[in-house]
């Protein structure tokens, strides 16, 4: 198990050279938030609840922003290693419930 998760932390070590400016970026000037009716129209038209509409336009407005905000190459480096991150700790989980932990 400590194999796993020092493999995690070396995966978490690959998002260190973006975190701070994203940090930075959310504090100073994150995307904005959807109206209230553009909600309403994005839950009509996919006729799913507000709720899911918002998370719906929020994902595409984030993932624009940051494209806004990260050159492409440092944006491609930002998703593979945060993919590596989650990849790994779904192993993790998947181990610890399992109880697969042999080294």
């Amino acid at each position: 198990m400590l194999t796993l998760v020092e493999t995690f932390v070396a995966a978490g070590r690959e998002l260190a050279p973006h975190v701070e400016s994203l940090l930075a970026a959310w504090r100073t000037s994150p995307p904005p938030s959807p109206s209230s009716e553009l909600v309403e129209r994005e839950a009509a038209r996919l006729r799913v609840s507000r709720h899911d509409a918002k998370a719906t336009i929020r994902r595409f407005d984030v993932e624009r922003w940051e494209a806004e905000l990260l050159p492409p190459q440092r944006l491609q480096q930002l998703d593979a290693a945060a993919g590596n991150v989650m990849h790994r700790a779904t192993v993790i989980i998947t181990a610890a419930a399992t109880g697969d932990i042999a080294p």
